[in-house]
């Protein structure tokens, strides 16, 4: 899902572009197969080359971004799952707004963790970042993203 910018992009010292993308492709009349993809945009990805900063830095901070992401494609998997077993509709209005909360969850944590890393001396929000996102990633391993899964064009 794609970030607005809390701050100026001649304040930024780098975006990533990466989105989770759920895929439904029909077997037949009535059944179809889900799945979710994690895409990086290459194109919509850049480092502010006029400005001054700590690359180390902004690279982890952007990392966490994708990390982010494939927090949210983990949940998907887990949603489509749920649902499978549940023998719910995999293309219904249910599973669409369930979808839709995923993304604005993905949207408000972006949001929250460029404000809280936004400081002066971020080294330390950006650890306790890390740890909270690693620690759901490990929660939600048994959902995580194959080489098959990612897409960079």
């Amino acid at each position: 899902m794609s970030r607005e910018r809390v701050i100026p992009h001649t304040f930024l010292a780098a975006t990533t572009e990466a989105n989770a993308v759920v895929y439904q492709v029909p077997v037949d009349a009535t059944h179809f197969n889900v799945f979710v993809r994690v895409e990086f945009d290459r194109a919509a990805s850049w480092v502010n080359k006029a400005r001054e900063f700590d690359r180390k830095q902004a690279l982890a901070h952007e990392q966490l971004h994708f990390d982010i992401t494939e927090l949210t494609a983990r949940k998907m998997r887990r949603l489509i799952a749920a649902f499978k077993k549940a023998n719910k509709d995999l293309v219904g209005s249910e599973m669409k707004t369930e979808l839709a909360c995923l993304y604005a969850e993905e949207f408000e944590m972006n949001i929250r963790y460029d404000e809280e890393t936004n400081v002066p001396e971020p080294d330390a929000t950006q650890a306790k970042w890390n740890a909270h996102v690693a620690r759901y990633l490990q929660q939600l391993s048994e959902f995580k993203s194959t080489p098959m899964d990612c897409i960079v064009p």
